[in-house]
Formats: C-alpha cells, sequence, structure tokens
C-alpha cells in the first residue's frame, strides 16, 4: 500500500524503521511529513530509530517552524555513520541534520543503546536502541 494511502487515524502509534532508506526515500516526502504532524498533533505516539530520525530535520510545522527545534532527539551518530564507512555516500548525516534544525540532540556511546523521549516523540540513536 502507498504511503498516500494509508489511513494513519487507523493506527495507534507510528514506526520508522532505521536503514539508509528513509534519508533518500521519507526525508523530503510530504505525505511523510503530514503523517509526523498528524501523529504530534493528536498526541499518537511517534517513533523513529537509527536514520530514521534524519527525516524530522526537513518536517515544518503549520507556523513554518521546524518540528524538531527545541524537541529532545537522538540518531545515527556521525561517529557510527564514519565506522560505516558511509559517510561519503548519505545524502546528509543524521547527528548534524538534527543540530542544524535546532534539536536538541544527545547521543550515548557509539553501538550502545541509547532513547531519548520527548512527550509522545521516542527516538533511538542505532540498531541496539529498537
Amino acid at each position: 500500500t502507498p504511503l498516500s494511502e494509508v489511513d494513519i487515524a487507523t493506527f495507534d502509534a507510528v514506526f520508522y524503521p532505521g536503514g539508509h532508506g528513509p534519508l533518500w526515500d521519507l526525508a523530503d516526502d510530504p505525505t511523510s511529513q503530514q503523517i509526523i504532524l498528524d501523529s504530534d498533533a493528536v498526541g499518537r505516539p511517534l517513533g523513529l530509530v537509527c536514520h530514521a530520525p534524519g527525516v524530522l530535520h526537513t518536517v515544518k510545522k503549520h507556523d513554518g517552524t521546524l518540528f524538531v527545534t527545541d524537541r529532545s532527539v537522538t540518531g545515527f551518530t556521525d561517529g557510527e555513520e564514519e565506522a560505516a564507512g558511509l559517510t561519503g555516500v548519505v545524502p546528509f548525516l543524521v547527528e548534524d541534520s538534527l543540530k542544524q534544525a535546532g534539536a536538541r540532540y544527545s547521543k550515548g556511546p557509539d553501538g550502545d543503546s541509547y532513547v531519548v523521549t520527548d512527550k509522545t516523540l521516542v527516538t533511538g540513536q542505532n540498531p541496539a536502541s529498537s
């Protein structure tokens, strides 16, 4: 089912899995961005892990401000991307993009489980944080 045909109101929570795909497929997708905004507006839990939190850096609220500004989040670190040897391949680095968007980004040691919760927004740093 295409994302545009999903009735998000029928879900109790939304989860974006990690992997590099979201960096290309969802970071600028208007349907994905609306799902994030709609979920947040009604208090629907929204979980993103590993690379998936990177999609948040382009989401704009209805007043034009960035969704992650002043929100506490985590996501795949620059160090983890460097260790994977893919800093020159990915379209953007998750850690850098969230910081540049004004998020209160924090992280644990590379490779360790680390989760940040900000109201109903739950982000995990890496696969170990699932």
